[in-house]
C-alpha cells in the first residue's frame, strides 16, 4: 500500500462517540506517489433503529462536508463534518477511498480503509446537560466579527469559540446583511465543532462577516469523561462496587452518578477560570470583574453537589447486606452425632 490512512478518529472499536462527532484522519504518501485529493470519498454506514437495515451516506471531495485542513504533496489532514447525525446507541462503520498516481503517472487506487465505532445514548447526556450544566452549554455570542484567513480573497472565517450549537440556528451576516447557507451568491458551510465558516465562493478582503450563535463550554467527550470519573469513584467506594458505566446502571443509580459527574464538571469550570480566554466567557461589562462573581457562584454549586455526592457515597457504605437462609444439619448440633448413631443402631 503506497497511500495510508493514519491517526483516524474515532479510533476503531471506540465506544460512546457523540452523535455529532466529526471524523478526522491523515492521508500519507509512501514511495513516489501523488494523491489525487479530488478522488477522495468517505462512506458512513449505520444501522437504522427503525427498519434495522444498513444505510450508507457517501461524501465526496468538494461536497462541503470534507475539509482539507493541511495539504502537501505527500500529506493531507482531512476533517469530515457530516451534515446528518449518527443515530444513538448504534454501530457506525466509516470507509475511506482515494486514488493516486505513481512516478510514471499510472493510476493507483488505495486499498479501502475502514473503522468502526459505537455511538452513545444521547438521551442520557441530554438529561445531564439540562439538569446540571444547561447554561454552560448554551452560552450566547452576539455579532462577533469573524477573523478572515490571510489571503486577499478570503473563504474561511474563524470565530473565537468552538463547539457551536446547531439549535438555535446560527445567524451569519455579510456586511450586515443576513445570508443563509444556501444563498445563491454566497453559499457557505458551518463547521460546528471548530466554529469556522467556509464560503464556497471567495469574498473580497474588505468584506466583513459577523455571527450570532450559542456554544457549549463542554464537549460531549468531556461529559463522557465526567461520567467515567463518577462511575470509577462509585465502584472504588466499598463495599459493593457498581456498574461498568453509567449506561448499564439502574435508573436510580444513574441520577446519583450524574451528581458525581456534575462535581467533576464544575471542578473543571473552576480550573478553567485561571485562564484569560475562559474568564472572558463569563465576564459582564456591567460588573467589571464579572468573572469573579461567577467564580463564587460556580464554587457554591460545586460545594453543594459535593455534599450530595458524599452523602450518596456514605449511604452506599452503610448499605445492609442481603439476607440469606442458613440451614445447619441436625448431626452437627450439640449431641446430634450421638443421636444419629443411636438411630443407625436401631
Amino acid at each position: 500500500m503506497s497511500i495510508e490512512v493514519r491517526n483516524f478518529f474515532p479510533a476503531d472499536e471506540s465506544i460512546s462517540i457523540p452523535i455529532y462527532s466529526d471524523i478526522s484522519f491523515d492521508l500519507v504518501v509512501l514511495d513516489d506517489y501523488t494523491i489525487d485529493i479530488t478522488s477522495l470519498t468517505v462512506g458512513i454506514e449505520t444501522t437504522s433503529n427503525i427498519d434495522e437495515d444498513n444505510h450508507t451516506l457517501s461524501y465526496a471531495y468538494g461536497d462541503g462536508e470534507i475539509i482539507v485542513v493541511q495539504a502537501s504533496a505527500t500529506h493531507y489532514k482531512i476533517r469530515v463534518n457530516p451534515s446528518t447525525p449518527y443515530d444513538e446507541g448504534l454501530d457506525v462503520t466509516v470507509s475511506v477511498n482515494v486514488e493516486g498516481t505513481d512516478e510514471n503517472s499510472d493510476l493507483y487506487e488505495m486499498v479501502e480503509y475502514t473503522s468502526a465505532f459505537s455511538t452513545n445514548y444521547n438521551g442520557l447526556m441530554s438529561d445531564f446537560k439540562y439538569a446540571f450544566i444547561h447554561h454552560a452549554q448554551e452560552i450566547p455570542v452576539h455579532q462577533e466579527i469573524l477573523r478572515k484567513d490571510s489571503t486577499s480573497a478570503p473563504q474561511i472565517f474563524d470565530s473565537a469559540y468552538k463547539l457551536w450549537n446547531r439549535t438555535p440556528t446560527p445567524r451569519i451576516r455579510l456586511n450586515q446583511v443576513l445570508v443563509k447557507s444556501d444563498n445563491t451568491n454566497y453559499p457557505y458551510n458551518i463547521n460546528y465543532e471548530t466554529g469556522e465558516i467556509s464560503f464556497t465562493n471567495a469574498l473580497s478582503y474588505n468584506d466583513i462577516v459577523d455571527a450570532e450563535y450559542t456554544f457549549s463550554f463542554f464537549s460531549d467527550e468531556e461529559v463522557e469523561s465526567f461520567f467515567r470519573q463518577a462511575t470509577s469513584v462509585w465502584n472504588l467506594s466499598p463495599p459493593y462496587g457498581g456498574p461498568l458505566d453509567i449506561y448499564s446502571a439502574s435508573q436510580d443509580l444513574r441520577g446519583g452518578l450524574m451528581v458525581g459527574a456534575s462535581l467533576f464538571a464544575f471542578r473543571e469550570m473552576l480550573y478553567s477560570l485561571a485562564f484569560q480566554q475562559k474568564r472572558i466567557i463569563f465576564d459582564n461589562a456591567s460588573w467589571g470583574d464579572g468573572w469573579v462573581q461567577v467564580k463564587d457562584l460556580i464554587k457554591n454549586l460545586h460545594d453543594l453537589y459535593k455534599d450530595d455526592w458524599e452523602k450518596l457515597l456514605k449511604a452506599k457504605k452503610v448499605r445492609l447486606p442481603s439476607i440469606k437462609n442458613i440451614i445447619t444439619p441436625s448431626y452437627t448440633m450439640p449431641g446430634g452425632r450421638s443421636r444419629m448413631f443411636r438411630y443407625l443402631y436401631k
